[in-house]
């Protein structure tokens, strides 16, 4: 049975995921993540950030240390829901931005039914360069694995976000 999903309800947890995503120190990209039941209550959540502990030190300079270490926000809200003790099969995650294939290897073995996020093309990432080919492959993982993928247009919000190294205005 194919699951309707709601605008409104979308927008309310997209903008959710936005104040979430304020919460991230990375200062290219602050991306946020929530997991919601098919109700669109909100399960857990969570942002760009390192593990608790490791030094922020590596959030600036050479980039390979910062992905290294760096846990993206759909890993973030996953691993939140687990440590709440709370079961992400069947379960929807909204986060602004495409899934690399890292996060959707684990959103897929996470058993979450579907990824709601922004158009693909409003990602911000253009043909050949390494997210666009990361995220390209991230969706046929997520498809393969069963987990459908909605994208919405940006939802108005009076924030400012990092994204790519410059600020950004959702839903402008």
């Amino acid at each position: 049975m194919r699951q309707r999903v709601d605008g409104q309800q979308v927008t309310e947890v997209m903008r959710e995921a936005y104040r979430v995503a304020m919460y991230s120190p990375d200062p290219s990209t602050q991306n946020g993540a929530v997991l919601v039941d098919r109700n669109f209550n909100i399960l857990a959540s969570g942002c760009n950030d390192f593990p608790f502990g490791v030094s922020t030190e590596h959030w600036h300079g050479d980039k390979e240390p910062k992905y290294a270490r760096v846990v993206h926000a759909e890993v973030a809200a996953l691993l939140d829901a687990a440590r709440r003790g709370v079961s992400t099969v069947g379960t929807y995650l909204v986060c602004p931005w495409a899934a690399c294939s890292n996060c959707s290897k684990h959103i897929a073995e996470a058993g979450v039914s579907r990824l709601i996020r922004h158009k693909f093309a409003n990602n911000g990432v253009t043909t050949g360069n390494h997210w666009y080919d990361d995220c390209i492959l991230g969706d046929e993982i997520m498809r393969e694995g069963g987990v459908a993928i909605t994208e919405v247009e940006a939802v108005g919000w009076s924030g400012k976000l990092r994204r790519n190294g410059e600020l950004w205005t959702p839903g402008q």
